[in-house]
């Protein structure tokens, strides 16, 4: 589990499942649980644990078709942890779509997202509270598109937030901003997610000026992914954060 993106406890959160207490939210983050090779689950609980040990009580998972969601597997952690979780719906891909929803509509893949979140998740009573798409290196190809119309009109007949995986270093963005807001979707509703992948303090600037949130994470990737902190873009990258903190 990589923790990604801290959500400020004002954001307003949809806890749909019967394990969620609104009234215990604690401290958010948002983070992927899934199984990434055979026997990670203990160590996936180790982390969990470990979280919570700082205060975590509530995890955003952001993890959906495309990036290996296994809701039961996310129970089951919480059954052994007592965490609360967030589950999402929506769909994870680069460049092109699954072949299934190549010559289905917009609103067939809006009505699968809807029906995550108003009925459940492959086959549970889990419902999902929160949106997820992604924009990569490609930039919107016109498959993500449909997956972001897709997921704005999920939104608009839910009201559930959206959170999204970006490119900072192709400003995609602001991209997905312009798409979202086209679909009629409140932009103070959204977290844009990796922003904080470029030391660019004035793209950072445009998105929240915009009304939505931003994520600043990865930072504990230095060892893996070094072009996001090497040198003195990492230092930047950090003192991007204390400028936002000290506003």
């Amino acid at each position: 589990m990589g923790v990604e993106v801290c959500l400020p406890t004002r954001w307003e959160l949809h806890l749909p499942m019967s394990i969620c207490a609104p009234n215990r939210t604690g401290y958010v983050f948002s983070g992927h649980i899934f199984m990434t090779r055979p026997g990670r689950q203990q160590e996936l609980l180790e982390e969990v644990q470990k979280a919570q040990s700082y205060g975590i009580s509530t995890i955003c998972d952001p993890t959906v078709m495309g990036l290996g969601r296994d809701i039961h597997f996310m129970e089951n952690i919480v059954e052994q942890t007592g965490i609360q979780l967030v589950a999402a719906t929506g769909l994870y891909t680069y460049h092109d779509i699954p072949h299934f929803f190549e010559n289905r509509s917009i609103d067939f893949m809006s009505d699968l997202f809807v029906h995550d979140i108003e009925e459940g998740i492959q086959g549970s009573d889990t419902r999902a509270g929160i949106i997820k798409f992604a924009t990569d290196e490609p930039g919107i190809t016109p498959a993500i598109q449909k997956v972001i119309s897709a997921g704005a009109r999920a939104h608009r007949r839910t009201g559930v937030p959206i959170i999204t995986h970006s490119h900072a270093h192709n400003g995609s963005g602001a991209e997905q901003q312009r798409l979202l807001e086209a679909e009629g979707v409140d932009l103070r509703r959204v977290v844009i997610g990796h922003a904080g992948d470029t030391d660019d303090i004035e793209y950072l600037v445009q998105l929240l000026e915009r009304g939505s949130f931003i994520g600043l994470d990865r930072y504990q990737t230095r060892s893996k992914a070094p072009h996001f902190s090497a040198g003195d873009k990492g230092a930047r990258r950090e003192a991007n954060v204390l400028f936002f903190l000290n506003r």
